[in-house]
Parts: C-alpha cells; structure tokens; sequence
C-alpha cells in the first residue's frame, strides 16, 4: 500500500442520499458489481444540511493538493487499512 505523509486529521462527514434521489444510469464498464448513478441533488439538500456537498467537494480538494490522502493497491488492502482505524 502506498501511503502518502498526511500531516492534518480529516474532517469526517456523513451524509444522506434519499432512495427515490438516485437513477442508476448504467453498469460500469470497468466493474460490472458497481453501477453509475445520478443524484437529484434537490432531494439530496432537502435531507441535509446547506452547504454539505459543497463542503465534501471543497475538503476532498484541499487535502489532495496537499498531499493529505493514501492510496491503496487492492481493494483488500483498502479494507484492511479502513479496519484498522476503527477496531480496538
């Protein structure tokens, strides 16, 4: 697994997708267990807060351009890693 120097600690966010707000457009191409889908992004901000999506887009950029993220080489190794922040 490549790991790259993460000086800062993420802020987490969850957020909801509401059912009827997703059209499953295609199969991917590349992976055909995983779909393409489009958000109604209208639905979406009726069950979060303002600004969330925004907010995600806008951290997710911030800490790719300083280098604040890992990359995995499987998604075993994704999984592992994921596992192991959160186990005791």
């Amino acid at each position: 697994m490549s790991t790259n120097t993460m000086p800062t600690k993420t802020k987490e966010k969850t957020i909801n997708i509401p059912v009827n707000g997703l059209t499953c457009l295609h199969p991917s191409k590349r992976n055909p267990d995983k779909m393409v889908c489009e958000i109604d992004i209208d639905l979406f901000e009726q069950v979060n807060d303002p600004g969330t999506l925004d907010t995600i887009i806008r951290n997710a950029r911030q800490d790719y351009k300083t280098g604040n993220f890992k990359t995995a080489d499987s998604a075993e190794d994704l999984i592992s890693d994921l596992r192991g922040k959160y186990e005791d």
